[in-house]
This record gives C-alpha cells, sequence and structure tokens, in this order.
C-alpha cells in the first residue's frame, strides 16, 4: 500500500468491559458516546473510606472470574447490571459447592429517571478524583463476598465529568467550545486498540526465550486489528474505523494485569520467582521507553456519536513519530 493510502487493515474482534478490571464481553459493534464506548467501563469497584480509591486486578487478581453484562431494563426506565462469578470458593462436596458459598449471580437494577438519587461518592482513580455515584448495598454484600474484600461498586452517572489530559490530545479532537473529550472509568483514554500482528511478534520472542505464548486477552483491548508489520501501530495518528475517525493519542503504557491469565485469574510469576512474569519479561527487552512498557495504543473519537463493526476497514488517515508518556500512568 502506498505510505499515506488505504492498507489492508481491519477490525478483527472489539470487546467491551462493563465493569473496570472484570471480565470482557466479545461483541458484533460498538456504540459510541460522549465518554467512548457505550456501557465500556461505566461500572467501578471502589474501597470506602475516607478516602475512597479504585481497585483493580493489580490487588485482585480474581476481578478477571466476576462477569458483567449490562442492558436496558425491559420497561425502558433503567439499565441491568447482572453479574456472575466464577470465583470458586470452598472445597466441592458430593451435592454441590459449600453452602457457605456466596450465590453466583445478582442483577443490579438502576432506574435512570431516579439516578440522581443515588449516593454520591467521590473517588480517587490514578490522579483523578470523580464523582460517581454507588448503586447500592446489595452490589457491595456480593462483590465483598465474591473477593473477600470490603469493596463497593459506583456508577458513571449520565452528569459524570472527567477529561482525557490535555497534554496529548490534539487540538482537532476537542469537541464543541474548545473542551476536552471526556472518559468513563478507562484508565485514561476512552478505547484501546491493540494489533495481531503485534502479538504475532511478541509471541515469537517469548516461545523463542522458553516461555508460552499469551491470548490477545491479556492486553484488554477494545478494538484489535489486523495489520501487516508489527508495531506500525505506534506511529498511526489519525485513523478512520468503519465511518468513525479517531485521534491516535499516545501509546498504552503496561503494568501488573498483563502477566494475569484472564481466564483462571492465575498471575504470571517472574524470573526466580521475583518481579513481574510475562509477556512483561519479554517486553521490557523490546517495548520499553523509560521506565515503562508499551503494547497498544490509546484512541479518542472525534465523534461524540457513531459505531464501528467487526470487520470494518481501518484507514490511517495521518502518520508521525510514536507518542510515549510524559509521567508513568500505567494501563489497567
Amino acid at each position: 500500500a502506498p505510505p499515506n493510502g488505504p492498507a489492508p487493515h481491519a477490525v478483527r474482534s472489539l470487546h467491551v468491559f462493563p465493569v473496570k478490571s472484570c471480565a470482557g464481553v466479545a461483541v458484533e459493534s460498538l456504540d459510541l458516546d460522549a465518554w467512548g464506548i457505550v456501557g465500556d467501563r461505566r461500572f467501578m469497584v471502589y474501597r470506602p473510606g475516607a478516602t475512597p480509591r479504585f481497585v483493580t486486578q493489580r490487588q485482585l487478581a480474581k476481578m478477571a472470574l466476576v462477569e458483567a453484562c449490562v442492558r436496558s431494563a425491559e420497561d425502558g426506565g433503567g439499565l441491568l447490571l447482572s453479574l456472575r462469578s466464577r470465583i470458586p470458593h470452598g472445597p466441592r462436596h458430593a451435592w454441590g459447592l459449600s453452602p457457605f458459598a456466596p450465590r453466583a449471580r445478582l442483577d443490579v437494577r438502576i432506574d435512570l429517571r431516579i439516578a440522581h438519587s443515588l449516593p454520591a461518592v467521590r473517588v480517587g482513580i490514578w490522579d483523578d478524583t470523580v464523582d460517581a455515584r454507588d448503586v447500592g448495598d446489595d452490589a457491595a454484600r456480593w462483590l465483598s463476598a465474591q473477593l473477600r474484600e470490603a469493596v463497593r461498586l459506583c456508577w458513571a452517572a449520565p452528569d459524570f465529568q472527567r477529561p482525557v489530559d490535555a497534554r496529548y490530545t490534539p487540538a482537532y479532537a476537542l469537541r464543541a467550545g474548545g473542551t476536552l473529550p471526556q472518559v468513563a472509568f478507562g484508565d485514561g483514554y476512552p478505547l484501546l486498540l491493540a494489533s495481531t500482528a503485534s502479538l504475532r511478534r511478541l509471541n515469537v520472542a517469548i516461545v523463542a526465550a522458553g516461555g508460552a505464548a499469551v491470548p490477545m486477552s491479556r492486553f484488554r483491548a477494545n478494538v484489535v486489528v489486523s495489520c501487516e508489520q508489527p508495531f506500525e501501530e505506534d506511529r498511526w495518528k489519525r485513523v478512520r474505523i468503519g465511518d468513525v475517525e479517531f485521534a491516535v493519542v499516545k501509546g498504552c503504557s503496561r503494568c501488573k494485569i498483563p502477566t494475569i491469565d484472564q481466564r483462571t485469574a492465575a498471575v504470571a510469576p517472574g524470573p526466580g520467582g521475583r518481579g513481574l512474569g510475562e509477556p512483561h519479561v519479554t517486553l521490557r527487552k523490546f517495548r520499553k521507553r523509560g521506565d515503562d512498557v508499551y503494547f497498544g495504543q490509546n484512541l479518542v473519537p472525534l465523534a461524540t456519536s457513531g459505531t464501528i463493526r467487526h470487520g470494518d476497514s481501518v484507514v490511517v488517515l495521518e502518520r508521525g513519530e510514536p507518542t510515549w508518556d510524559c509521567h508513568a500512568v500505567p494501563a489497567e
């Protein structure tokens, strides 16, 4: 393909993560709104207390085993959040699970007509403190029983405000009136894109060093695309996916979470049982910039509506030098 022309890039899979750091859901399409992907990371687990703070798989790896689904309530007046746990609790007996095991499912109804009456909570997420809504004691009791830790669940209500980092946001991505785009409970940006070619390159290096290949699920991307060259997405600056344009704002620095098997919550041990395991070990060999390692790119949609679909073409409209972090804010 010509340097700045269409290339054989396409959407290979799409994923939504209803509760931050819990299990993802593969979908055929993603709808966009003012905060990014509709239904993506609009709920977040947090530790209550004097300074409520977000909780992720970094602290509780078994969050990977909590599945969530959000749908409209049948009467059209609200949301229904369905939670299901695959966390094992105690020994199995001939008659089934231990009688002390918490129930595996919970449905939480949120009535949008009275959402403003849900308790407000100020929660810390990375360097931000945001105003969210606590969804109630039923969810808190259920999650606390599943995770064996005192936690609660909050929601980004329709009045939620959390702008993206101005330092990485190009002027053409600003909203009407020059305001910054918004993000819900994602680490910093509304969408994360990853490439199948980059994963193949990473896995070749892992296997060559005697390790086992890792699946794309470790990186918790929303949009997985096919590419000709590994890590060519580092130099993308503006892309069109289907009919929607996006600014590609910066590389995604990675923390502990890609070392966690999203199917089992097992954490890969580091060399000699110390430090972070794969894929972090191999990423440090050739994807290290400063103190961070990178895999994937953060995107900001240029519109507050639209739909992207499995199989959509991905057209690179502009390329440039890669952008890395000015400071360390590792991704979920």
